[in-house]
């Protein structure tokens, strides 16, 4: 198993690590939405603006891709 099985079992392999990876990045932010359930915060986010709560959950979903990646290599 020294040809392209190797390589489509490595590939096959660190898709799958990618998905749970993100199931997992998934499911932690869905735990901060629980987390972070007090009241100013729930107030600044029910009034901000469109722009201002694209870039709060981008920059979140940034930043627990990066932790997760880190934990994983």
């Amino acid at each position: 198993m020294f040809g392209i099985e190797a390589v489509l079992v490595e590939l096959l392999f660190k898709l799958v690590v990618a998905l749970a990876a993100l199931a997992a990045v998934r499911v932690s932010l869905m735990w901060f939405d629980t987390v972070l359930d007090v009241e100013p915060f729930k107030e600044w986010i029910n009034d901000a603006s469109d722009m201002a709560k694209a870039t709060y959950y981008g920059m979140r979903f940034i930043a627990v891709c990066l932790v997760v990646g880190l934990a994983l290599s």
